[in-house]
């Protein structure tokens, strides 16, 4: 997500997005959408073996999906990052040093991601995993 919203195209297709729950990449320091995480494209069909038939998300299918399909939405994609990936949920408060880097990030991100007016909430990966 990161890359694609710096480019033209990208840019058009995001617009301006307002996002609460934001999925925590320690070893980048960036941040994407718990919807951009939580979402594979299972319908590809490109290449073969067990994953071959799945895409991570992209931008284009993210934006084209965003308001026709109920099932995508940020409360369903955070739920199942925390139930089935052992993500944990985390406030700012709660997290400073995320915090930190969540405003570095944001710098970057000013002109097309909107944080909700509540504040975001962050997704972090299980210690084991990093």
């Amino acid at each position: 997500m990161n890359d694609e919203v710096g480019t033209t195209r990208g840019l058009e297709l995001w617009g301006k997005r307002t996002i609460k729950y934001f999925v925590y990449d320690a070893a980048t320091g960036h941040f994407a959408p718990s919807k951009f995480c939580a979402y594979i494209n299972a319908l590809a069909q490109e290449g073969s073996g067990f994953l071959a038939n799945y895409q991570l998300m992209s931008m284009p299918l993210y934006t084209s999906l965003d308001e026709s399909e109920p099932k995508f939405d940020g409360n369903l994609a955070q739920s199942h990052l925390q139930r089935q990936l052992n993500m944990r949920l985390t406030t700012p408060d709660e997290s400073p040093h995320i915090s930190q880097a969540f405003t570095t990030w944001q710098a970057t991100q000013i002109n097309h991601v909107w944080v909700h007016p509540s504040g975001p909430l962050f997704l972090v990966a299980p210690s084991w995993f990093v």
